[in-house]
């Protein structure tokens, strides 16, 4: 079983399947396009990516592709914590530059769900996190965008720290400034 809790941001969703339990382990679903279908979420996942021994402070974001490659994604910590962030980017939307943010770990099992349209950030909480990726279509490179995490037309709620960053997040402009076609 898996259920949809809305978001204040249309069409994201708090993920969380069922836990099972008995003699040899706590276990449940990653992921299930069918039972994502039964609650209202019809878009197929093609690819999973485990990202591993992440460091704390490390950053990823804020990333998204533009047409005709627009993914939706759905992020799960499977070890540590992170602070998981998403930005509607959406022009016509209501919420345009809106974003939503919650903690995801190990312990609450919680996913996000981050419908076309949307940027995505990563926060990681404490050393050695590990996050798993779910992307319905493919990384394209030539479509792939970043938005500078410490835009303030955006202001996300993060701290002022040294973060570890790529390349491409270090160098990432303003939302005002990106090359985006959502």
């Amino acid at each position: 079983m898996v259920k949809a809790i809305p978001t204040p941001l249309d069409g994201v969703f708090v993920i969380e399947y069922e836990i099972n339990e008995d003699n040899r382990s706590t276990f449940s679903k990653i992921l299930s396009n069918a039972e994502l279908e039964s609650i209202g979420i019809t878009t197929p996942f093609v690819e999973t990516y485990l990202y591993s021994n992440i460091k704390r402070n490390t950053i990823y974001g804020i990333h998204f592709q533009n047409k005709p490659h627009l993914q939706a994604k759905i992020f799960h910590c499977v070890k540590g914590r992170i602070k998981d962030y998403t930005v509607d980017l959406r022009k016509a939307s209501p919420n345009y530059m809106k974003w939503f943010g919650i903690e995801l770990s190990e312990s609450n099992r919680k996913q996000l769900y981050i419908p076309e349209g949307f940027g995505h950030l990563s926060h990681a909480l404490q050393d050695d996190t590990s996050i798993c990726m779910s992307i319905s279509v493919p990384f394209e490179r030539e479509f792939s965008r970043s938005i500078s995490y410490r835009d303030a037309s955006i202001a996300l709620d993060i701290p002022d720290v040294d973060y570890i960053l790529s390349d491409q997040d270090v160098h990432a402009p303003s939302l005002l400034c990106c090359d985006m076609d959502i």
